[in-house]
């Protein structure tokens, strides 16, 4: 909640294979000025000499760090992280989680606000993998412009985690849907397949 910029934070998780991939990712979100990052280390205790080098560039970027060590976590970093996604909701503040290989080119607050105004009810919004085109099944929103949002059940293929939008207040749909993403992982088996899986079930 501290890390919070504008009621925001933007969320990506890590482990010692994509170091890379988070000081990128870091280094992006502070080019275009936007605060709030914050990055969970997975598998990472705080006293290893790893953690605390990473931290410390990360923090010079302005993103702040935390430990995601869970069980889930050391059988599958990539659908583990999941389960450490509830607390981040429960602070009430809007939770943008993408991947850790997204790039931020700009803020996608104002397009989020808008989205938000106009689909009030919405808990969260997932990118698309739709491999055919939907625009007919587009939802009308009260907007000044076009916001290219389909109903969950647009998408026939699959989605896409890539980026997630939570909207703020830790909204009841939302937490109840990654409950749900949870007991679907809770199985090894699904745990080790991909992380958009228990999204699309």
């Amino acid at each position: 909640h501290q890390a919070a910029v504008d009621n925001t934070v933007f969320v990506t998780f890590m482990n010692v294979r994509t170091i890379s991939f988070a000081l990128n990712w870091a280094a992006h979100l502070a080019k275009a000025k936007m605060g709030g990052g914050i990055v969970g280390f997975m598998n990472m205790r705080q006293d290893t000499s790893v953690f605390r080098g990473l931290s410390a560039k990360l923090s010079t970027l302005g993103v702040a760090t935390f430990c995601a060590i869970s069980p889930q976590a050391a059988i599958s970093p990539q659908g583990g992280r999941w389960f450490h996604v509830i607390p981040l909701l429960l602070t009430g503040v809007r939770v943008i989680l993408s991947d850790v290989d997204v790039v931020w080119l700009r803020s996608p607050l104002p397009y989020l606000r808008e989205l938000e105004e106009a689909h009030p009810q919405m808990d969260f919004a997932i990118s698309s993998d739709a491999q055919s085109p939907t625009d007919g099944r587009r939802i009308l929103a009260n907007s000044s412009r076009a916001l290219d949002i389909e109903a969950f059940g647009a998408c026939s293929v699959s989605l896409n985690v890539g980026v997630v939008a939570f909207a703020p207040s830790a909204r009841a749909g939302a937490i109840k849907a990654i409950h749900e993403v949870e007991r679907h992982l809770n199985s090894s088996i699904m745990l080790r397949r991909v992380d958009q899986g228990p999204i699309n079930h």
